[in-house]
């Protein structure tokens, strides 16, 4: 089975704001994405200068993630 994977970044965001953009993104892909599979959001400031945190998103149709870029990337 074939897996997409869409990522978000915190650029921009303090701790707090990020949480809950990935927890609002999370829970918008939950209701509007009939094959939504999961989120999971990594620490990475330890090795990038311009991010904190990373989430990927997994989706098994192209069309869902093609409507989850539309509303969460920027």
């Amino acid at each position: 089975m074939k897996m997409f994977e869409v990522y978000l970044n915190d650029r921009n965001m303090d701790y707090d704001e990020s949480e809950r953009y990935f927890h609002n993104a999370d829970h918008w892909a939950r209701e509007h994405c009939a094959s939504y599979v999961s989120h999971d959001v990594q620490d990475v400031s330890d090795v990038s200068y311009q991010y904190d945190n990373i989430a990927l998103y997994l989706f098994q149709e192209e069309q869902d993630v093609i409507l989850f870029r539309l509303k969460w990337v920027k």
